[in-house]
């Protein structure tokens, strides 16, 4: 059995990047789940809930490229 993607480019060129992309977004998904568990488990030095969601805008902003996707 197989499986196959088409797009019609240039006009479906963010669906195509993001189909492209999506095993590296999978990872960084699952490895920032597990960064979110050590700190539910194991405690964390945040002492507000603004200083850990400017945390993770920050490891989303360095761990995915989507600023040329609209």
């Amino acid at each position: 059995m197989k499986g196959k993607l088409e797009f019609d480019l240039p006009e479906d060129n963010d669906s195509f990047k993001l189909a492209q992309r999506g095993s590296a977004y999978f990872s960084f998904l699952f490895d920032l789940d597990q960064t979110l568990r050590d700190w539910l488990k194991y405690k964390h030095q945040f002492k507000s809930p603004g200083e850990v969601m400017e945390k993770i805008r920050e490891m989303i902003a360095e761990g995915i490229e989507i600023d040329d996707i609209e």
